[in-house]
Parts: structure tokens; sequence; C-alpha cells
């Protein structure tokens, strides 16, 4: 009876401790708690592994700056109102372009777990400074894209916007490049009659 007892314990034992070393998960998760989960970037319910997740073909094929080099920024707690907040979230950045003496400009998109599409907005340095660090938003006046939208160049395409005060806003992007590998980005929702509603500050990084 003695010996039962030590070889049921020994297969009690035995098993408790296969309970996580017999446990295989997916590529890019791992036992965390006895259970499989994502360690490296969960984005629309995807785990994917950060080599994955840059990949240019993660953005939608666009018609202009095909592909875009990719960043990304990782959860971040900040304001509630703007819907890719506390979520992962992939910016990408065209090459930068002189226009003119005094501008430079480039082309930007999106990607949020809020959104079934890719946004994209046109960017320039600021009017009358040749700078190629900081990038603003910038919509030619012929057309009313006011921030990022879908389908660039397809007028009048889809607008990322939400409501404040009863107010629609846009969702523009204000960047700041600080060096090859991280860029800061200010998202502001700004309404028709140019007034900042909110603003939140993400970085990302390559």
């Amino acid at each position: 009876m003695k010996k039962l007892s030590v070889i049921i314990f020994i297969i009690l034992t035995s098993l408790s401790a296969c309970k996580d070393d017999c446990l295989t998960c997916p590529e890019n998760e791992a036992i965390v708690n006895g259970e499989c989960q994502c360690i490296a970037v969960l984005f629309k319910g995807e785990c994917l592994s950060l080599d994955q997740a840059l990949m240019a073909s993660t953005l939608e094929k666009t018609n202009i700056y095909d592909p875009l080099p990719a960043y990304i920024s990782e959860k971040v707690d900040y304001n509630s109102i703007f819907d890719f907040n506390n979520q992962a979230m992939f910016f990408y950045l065209a090459v930068l372009s002189k226009r003119d003496q005094n501008t430079v400009e480039t082309v930007c998109g999106i990607r949020t777990e809020g959104k079934d599409m890719a946004y994209l907005s046109q960017l320039r340095s600021p009017l009358g400074e040749l700078s190629w660090d900081t990038l603003r938003f910038y919509a030619p006046s012929a057309f009313e894209y006011n921030g990022f939208v879908s389908n660039y160049g397809e007028f009048p395409g889809e607008h990322y916007t939400t409501e404040i005060d009863g107010q629609i806003c846009y969702l523009r992007p204000y960047i700041k490049i600080l060096d090859k590998d991280y860029i800061r980005v200010t998202f502001r929702y700004v309404t028709k009659d140019e007034e900042v509603k909110a603003e939140c500050v993400r970085l990302f990084h390559k």
C-alpha cells in the first residue's frame, strides 16, 4: 500500500510538472500563468513577430508611395477619446522629398485596431522653413481631406473622424523625426474651424 501511494505521488508530481513543460504554443506565443499568451505583437487578434508586423505588406495597397516603411507604437494609456488608446498602432512614413526651396513633403499612413482600413495623409514641413525633421498635416485647399483619409487621391474618401462636443473632428498628424529609428507623432482631433478638441502623443520605433 505504501509503495502504491509513492507511485501515485510520483505520477501526480510528473503530471503537475508536465502541465507547463508539455504544453505547446503557437509561434510568437509562450506559456504565461499556465496559458499560451502572445509575447510579440498582438494586433487585430493576430500574434505577429516584430519583423512580421513591420513588413510593408501589412499596409493595404495604396496608389501612392507603395510600400511605406513601418513603425510601431506599443500599447499606451493616454487619452480615451482616441479609439487607439492603450492599443498597438502602426505608422508608415514615405521618404521625404524637397518640394521647393522652402518646403519638404511626404505621405504617412496609420493602421489602428479601431478601423478596418489604412488611412493616409499628406505632410509638409512648416511653410517658410526648410526642415527635414518636423512635418505637419497638409491638404490642398481644392480637396476636403481635412486629415487622415482612406483611398487618398480618390475624392472624397472616408475620413478618420470622431464626434466631440457634438462636432465632427478630423484626426490629424504632426511628426517629429527623432532619429532613423524613432519618430514622435502628435495626433489631434480638429474641427473644420481649426479648433483643436483633443491631443495625444505616441512614440513609434522601427
